[in-house]
């Protein structure tokens, strides 16, 4: 059952809007108009996928309608991404959420990568869980770390899976500023990018770049690819 409610946060002084879709799951949705805010990350996070921050190394090609991929993927050091933009978008944002859903407080924050991954209007992403990179099976099974998940751009549907790849899926159209976070028993939870859409559903206060699409930012706890990405389209790191 989805519950929306509001909370102050201690680090901005200012009124964060949640939505608790599950214990564990949280939408974040305060910052859909505050389209200064968005276009900071987003040129931040344009010249980072293409190599123009500084210690940042770009991906090789950002896919376009004419290539034969539609998405890719950068993971940054989490002590490498702008301060500013850590706090703003996921410290802040993250204590609402602990103070919506109690289950998050019991669970340490273990932020190591930053992924970007930008998709076409043609991009989709398969099911999976968000793993993490040299664990075993069961270690990722006890994975309760928070992540926190942007979107920015064009909206997309968001679909996910409560009790296992079999279960009933759900969908969230997320929208430009919106912050999903997953953490305690939703960490693990099956989900995928169904669809992005065309860029009419984008603010037209936004500007990206001469990009067309929608740009994920995650914070995370360490580095997953699914199984469906080619290592010619991502660029990891270490």
């Amino acid at each position: 059952m989805i519950s929306s409610a509001s909370s102050s946060s201690n680090m901005e002084q200012e009124s964060i809007s949640f939505k608790v879709i599950l214990d564990g799951l949280i939408l974040i949705t305060s910052y859909r108009e505050d389209y200064d805010f968005q276009q900071e990350l987003i040129d931040y996070c344009i010249r980072a996928l293409k190599g123009e921050e500084n210690s940042i190394n770009g991906v090789e090609e950002l896919p376009s309608l004419e290539t034969p991929f539609f998405k890719c993927f950068l993971d940054i050091p989490f002590e490498s991404f702008r301060e500013d933009l850590i706090d703003k978008w996921c410290h802040t944002p993250l204590a609402a959420a602990k103070d919506a859903s109690p289950i998050l407080k019991q669970c340490e924050d273990k932020f190591k990568i930053v992924q970007l991954c930008y998709y076409t209007t043609k991009g989709k992403l398969g099911w999976h869980r968000d793993r993490i990179s040299g664990l075993t099976e069961e270690e990722q099974a006890q994975l309760t770390s928070p992540v926190v998940s942007i979107s920015l751009g064009n909206d997309c549907i968001f679909s996910y899976k409560v009790n296992g790849y079999k279960d009933v899926e759900h969908d969230l159209h997320l929208k430009s500023g919106d912050i999903l976070i997953f953490s305690g028993p939703q960490r693990m939870m099956w989900h995928t990018v169904k669809k992005v859409f065309c860029n009419d559903t984008r603010p037209k206060t936004l500007n990206m770049r001469g990009l067309e699409g929608r740009i994920n930012v995650t914070f995370r706890e360490g580095t997953y690819y699914p199984d469906n990405s080619s290592p010619n389209v991502s660029n990891t790191l270490q």
